[in-house]
């Protein structure tokens, strides 16, 4: 009987063991030691059939890209394929929140703020603000508006100050923040429109957070800065986060019973923005017209859904 046991165990051992060098020879294969990176060519090619993927949101698919191009990169000291493994990584974070996994997803943009935070080449350093504006929008979802304030109050503090918000230390509140030096602009600032865009989704963000906390005046605040800010810029993604803005704006002032405020405020998204021409700005005038006649009639206005995209 104790024989048979041992014979049982035994053979339980030797399954484990197969099993466990089963999942260790691919990462064998693939890790730090493996001298030759991915080509150029063939990190270009996944890079397009992950994007593919997740256009047609096929995440899971997506995830499995992402994850090849991070092993085979993972040695790569050229710029270019420095910069795919960058977006591959960050990539593989917007997959798994929009799989609605946003503490996995978290994860991974804290991975890439403090790989990314500090590196020479500014097309690769983006991807650490990327991810924390991401980690930021996470943290909205799972209703953790402090922790989420900090984060895109880092991200704007580290524009106007011409530097990189990076992670100094893992946090349980994934809220600490350090101010890296990063390559500024003429004016202290990187004043790239990709750039730009970024920190003005952070405020919006930020303002969004502050509303949902309850603190309605500083949001309005917030939402009043992006507009004096970005109001001239041309780019069009950012012309969208400032018709966003404003209308947050009039519904911020709705909810701190400044009614006639907040229909000034929904006025002017409408006449600034219903012969843009422009979809995206056009779909926010729209909006504007609806939430004024609500709040004429004393109903309640809808608030803005979303938090400025990813």
């Amino acid at each position: 009987m104790k024989s048979g046991k041992k014979r049982l165990l035994a053979a339980c051992g030797v399954l484990a063991f197969l099993a466990l060098l089963a999942c260790l020879v691919p990462r064998l294969a693939d890790g730090p030691w493996n001298a030759t990176p991915m080509s150029e060519e063939d990190a270009i090619r996944l890079t397009n059939s992950g994007l593919a993927l997740a256009a047609g949101k096929k995440y899971e698919e997506s995830l499995e890209i992402w994850g090849q191009l991070e092993r085979g990169l993972r040695s790569a000291q050229d710029p270019l394929r420095r910069a795919l493994a960058a977006q591959a990584i960050y990539n593989r974070g917007v997959a798994l929140q929009e799989m609605n996994e946003p503490r996995k997803a978290i994860r991974i943009y804290l991975k890439v703020e403090r790989k990314y935070g500090a590196d020479p080449e500014p097309r690769i350093r983006i991807h650490s603000v990327m991810a924390a504006v991401n980690r930021g929008i996470a943290l909205m979802t799972m209703g953790k508006y402090p922790q989420a304030i900090s984060v895109f109050q880092a991200v704007v503090m580290a524009s106007e100050a011409g530097q990189t918000p990076a992670l100094l230390a893992p946090r349980a509140s994934e809220a600490g923040h350090a101010l890296l030096p990063a390559t500024p602009g003429a004016n202290g600032r990187d004043d790239a429109p990709k750039t730009r865009a970024l920190v003005a989704r952070a405020r919006l963000n930020l303002g969004t957070a502050l509303g949902q906390s309850g603190k309605h005046e500083a949001a309005v605040s917030e939402f009043a800065g992006i507009d004096q800010e970005y109001a001239a810029d041309a780019d069009l993604v950012t012309r969208e986060l400032v018709a966003h803005a404003l209308y947050n704006r009039g519904i911020a002032l709705s909810m701190q019973g400044q009614t006639r405020e907040a229909i000034a405020i929904l006025d002017l998204v409408r006449k600034r923005y219903r012969d843009a021409g422009e979809f995206l700005t056009y779909s926010w005038s729209v909006r504007a017209k609806e939430a004024r006649t609500a709040l004429s009639v004393g109903q309640v206005a809808a608030p803005a859904t979303g938090s400025g995209g990813r």
